[in-house]
Formats: C-alpha cells, sequence, structure tokens
C-alpha cells in the first residue's frame, strides 16, 4: 500500500484530483471515500444540481453503467428508495437529489468539465482471478481475496482502504498523532468527539479551567466561522487558548462570558452545520 499512499497524497499535493473507479466494489469505496469528508473535514460529494458546490477531491465511478438510476442500482443491487411525496423532505431526499449523485461512466467528463484545468486522475479497485487489484498511474498490485466469502472480502478491501485513506491523509496533515483535529462535528457524536479532542490538547497545555460546556459553546462558535477544509479542532483549540492567556488576571468567569456573548451575538447559519 505505501507506494499507492505516497502517489495519491503527492496528486492532490499537486492539484490534482481523482476518481475511484470500480464495477464490484462500489458500495466498499463510497464507504471509505465518503468517510473522509466528516472525518478530516474535506468536501464531500458534490451533487449535479447543486451549481455551487465545492469539488470533493475524489469521486466514485462505476464505469460499467451509463446513468445514475443504473449506477444506484450496481451500487445497492436493488432499485434505490427516495423519498416520495414528502414535499418538506424531497429537496434533500427525493428522487431528483438522488439523481444528483451520479457515479456512471458520464461521471469523469462531467468532473472535467466542471474544473477543465484540474488534472484528473484514476485509481482502479477491481476484481480478477487472482484478488483485488489495485491501479493508480503506474503502480499495479494485488491482494489475494481467492478463497475469501463475499463477506470477507469485502472487509478486506475496507480494511486496506482505511489504512490508505488514513495514511493518505496524515501526509495531507488532516490530523496529528492519533488525534482527528480536522474532524468536523456535523452529528453529536461527532460534536462530543471534537469536544474530548479539544479538552485533551487544553490539558496538555495546562489549562482546565473550560468545562465541557464551554468547550462546546465555543465549537458551535467557530461552526458559524470556519470553511469546510478549516481543522475545527485545532480552530477552538487556538481561541480557548488565545482567550486563556487573555483573561489570566480576569479569572476563567470572564473568559466563559465571553464565549457566551460572542456566540449568542452571531446569527445562526444553518450552512456551517
Amino acid at each position: 500500500l505505501a507506494q499507492f499512499i505516497v502517489a495519491e497524497s503527492d496528486a492532490y499535493h499537486r492539484g490534482d484530483s481523482l476518481v475511484y473507479e470500480t464495477s464490484h466494489y462500489g458500495i466498499t469505496v463510497i464507504t471509505d471515500t465518503t468517510e473522509r469528508s466528516p472525518t478530516f473535514s474535506l468536501a464531500a460529494f458534490e451533487n449535479r444540481n447543486d451549481a455551487n458546490a465545492s469539488a470533493s477531491l475524489c469521486y466514485l465511478c462505476i464505469p460499467t453503467v451509463d446513468s445514475a438510476e443504473a449506477a444506484w442500482v450496481q451500487l445497492l443491487k436493488r432499485t434505490p428508495r427516495p423519498l416520495v411525496g414528502w414535499k418538506d423532505h424531497e429537496e434533500i431526499a427525493g428522487p431528483s437529489r438522488l439523481g444528483g449523485y451520479d457515479f456512471s461512466s458520464t461521471l469523469p467528463g462531467w468532473r472535467q468539465s466542471k474544473r477543465p484545468n484540474v488534472t484528473q486522475k484514476t485509481f482502479k479497485v477491481f476484481r480478477t482471478e487472482r484478488g483485488i487489484e489495485f491501479s493508480f498511474e503506474a503502480l499495479n498490485s494485488f491482494f489475494e481475496s481467492r478463497h475469501l466469502s463475499l463477506l470477507n472480502e469485502h472487509l478486506l478491501l475496507k480494511m486496506l482502504l482505511n489504512i490508505h485513506s488514513t495514511l493518505v491523509m496524515g501526509r495531507l496533515g488532516r490530523y496529528q498523532g492519533n488525534v482527528m483535529t480536522c474532524v468536523r462535528p456535523s452529528n453529536y457524536k461527532l460534536i462530543d468527539r471534537t469536544i474530548r479532542y479539544v479538552q485533551m490538547l487544553l490539558n496538555r497545555e495546562g489549562i482546565s479551567k473550560y468545562s465541557y460546556s464551554d468547550i462546546c459553546l465555543q465549537c458551535f462558535v467557530e461552526l458559524e466561522l470556519a470553511d469546510v477544509n478549516e481543522p475545527i479542532v485545532w480552530k477552538i483549540f487556538e481561541s480557548l487558548k488565545k482567550k486563556n492567556i487573555s483573561t489570566q488576571d480576569a479569572g476563567s468567569s470572564a473568559s466563559i462570558h465571553s464565549i457566551k456573548t460572542s456566540y449568542e451575538s452571531r446569527p445562526y447559519s444553518a450552512s456551517r452545520t
């Protein structure tokens, strides 16, 4: 895996984007690549209905089909079931929204048309008689899976991709040590994780006056200000560290009050969450 990790991270450093191409392993590849977005604060797969969406570093392509509907059937092994008749939710989960995520053979051309000055690379993950094979640029490698059940074959691929993605992101500086400094707190679990990571970083600096609630408030302040690719854990840590330095003589209550005032004075921005 090492050569693939270096090659993909180098491609991103050059400003290139990737298309992960697979016919047999779509569900496993999409699971790994979409997990990169909340874990490392990266732009998610863009929907074709969103004219101004930020482009993701990579995308999934199933080259054996030529329409969004066929791609979803190939991915799920069944017809997809979007929300129909739910007027309040169709915009985010209806058939049109689903169709905007088109993983078919048209994907590379569409991506290139949206970003004509960006070089697109293809990372192939395919199934052969020998097992799981990776191909990227001049690199080729295979992983023995002939004697595994289908479930274990996909588990093996998921572990390989998880190792690969984690180390690619490490080479891009998307975490420090074993701390996910770029995790995006987009649900309750990740909000809690963000707060605990900030607590750990503050404790390393000998700063213990901020409670769980204080850090949570600062988390929502920073969420409204942060761009999609910014390391939110580090931003919260730096903000609280700065407040600690500036209010050492005034006591912790002044610092806590400033956090609450800062948060409550800002208009709520749903786009930041």
